[in-house]
């Protein structure tokens, strides 16, 4: 079950993040990538989902 205020918090994550993002070096970004794939992974994991 969600937690209070849980998806409130993910949309302040997320607007810090695209913000980063699009204002960081080229030379992170692939690192970036790298870690929101291993994200994906274990979140579709964690869910039931396959990819």
């Amino acid at each position: 079950m969600m937690k209070p205020n849980e998806l409130q918090e993910w949309h302040k994550l997320s607007e810090k993040l695209v913000a980063f993002t699009s204002n960081c070096s080229e030379d992170i970004k692939p690192y970036i990538v790298g870690q929101l794939e291993a994200l994906l992974e274990i979140l579709s994991a964690q869910i039931g989902l396959n990819k």
